[in-house]
C-alpha cells in the first residue's frame, strides 16, 4: 500500500525493500509447512509442486496482468500505482485467511499439548545453544547445502527429497543460488547483447536452458546415489 500511495522513487524503493524483507520468511519457510503438513507419498509432491510454481508464475504472469493494469486504468501519471494494487487485490483475501490458519510444525504442536495436560516441559536451551542454533540451523546449513549438497537442482525434487526439518534448509539453499544468479546477471547483460546482438545473445540463453533439460532424468536415474552421498536425512522414494 505504501508504494502504491508513494509520490516518488525513494518511497518506493523503501516500501519495495521492506515488503521483500518481510515476506522473505513465507518463501523460505514454506516448504517445509508443506512437508509439515502432507506426506510425501500421498499428494505433498503435488502439493510442493504448486508450492513452488507460484514465485515462477508471479514473475511470469505479473508483467501480463501489471501492463493491463496500467493501460486500462487511464491515463493519469501515476497509473504505474496500479501495478502495486492489483498485488493488494490479489493477495489481500491470502494475507486474511493466515489470520484463520493453524500451526503445523509438530514441535510446537506437541509442546502446547503437553502444556494442556499439565506433562512436564524440556528444558529449554541456553542462551548460547539457541544463538548457535539460529547461525548453524538458520544461516549456515543453505550455504553448507548450497555448496556441498549433490541435490540443488529443481525445487520440487528438494520437497521430495529431504525431510520436514531440512526442507526449509534446502529451498533456501535453492533460492540463494537463484538470487545470486538474478543479481549477477544484470552486471553483463547490457554488454552481452551489445556484442553478441539480440539474436545470438538470446539463442545462448537458450542454449543453456536446453543443456538443462536433462536434469530431470539424471535425478530419476541417479537420484538414490546422489541422496545417498548427503549428509542430512533423506526421504526414501
Amino acid at each position: 500500500m505504501g508504494a502504491g500511495l508513494g509520490k516518488n522513487i525513494g518511497t518506493v524503493l523503501v516500501c519495495r525493500f521492506l515488503a521483500s524483507i518481510l515476506g522473505a520468511p513465507a518463501v523460505a519457510v514454506g516448504a517445509g509447512s508443506v512437508a509439515d503438513l502432507w506426506d510425501m507419498q500421498q499428494g505433498g509432491g503435488i502439493a510442493g509442486m504448486l508450492f513452488v510454481l507460484m514465485p515462477f508464475l508471479g514473475s511470469s504472469l505479473g508483467p501480463l496482468i501489471g501492463g493491463f493494469a496500467v493501460q486500462k486504468q487511464g491515463e493519469k501519471p501515476n497509473d504505474w500505482a496500479w501495478t502495486m494494487w492489483v498485488i493488494i487485490i490479489i493477495a489481500g483475501p491470502a494475507w486474511i485467511a493466515s489470520f484463520f490458519a493453524r500451526e503445523s510444525y509438530a514441535k510446537v504442536i506437541l509442546a502446547k499439548r503437553a502444556v494442556a495436560r499439565g506433562l512436564p516441559q524440556p528444558p529449554k536451551p541456553a542462551p548460547k545453544e539457541a544463538l548457535r542454533f539460529l547461525l548453524v540451523v538458520t544461516l549456515l546449513r543453505p550455504v553448507h547445502m548450497l555448496l556441498f549438497e549433490p541435490i540443488l537442482g529443481t525445487s520440487c525434487y528438494l520437497v521430495d527429497a529431504y525431510q520436514a526439518i531440512n526442507t526449509a534448509s534446502a529451498i533456501a539453499a535453492n533460492s540463494l543460488l537463484r538470487y545470486i544468479m538474478a543479481a549477477a546477471f544484470p552486471l553483463f547483460t547490457v554488454q552481452m547483447y551489445d556484442r553478441l546482438g539480440v539474436n545470438w545473445a538470446a539463442s545462448l540463453l537458450g542454449f543453456v536452458a536446453i543443456a538443462m533439460l536433462p536434469i530431470p532424468w539424471i535425478l530419476y536415474y541417479w537420484g538414490p546415489f546422489l541422496r545417498r552421498r548427503s549428509a542430512y536425512e533423506m526421504g526414501n522414494f
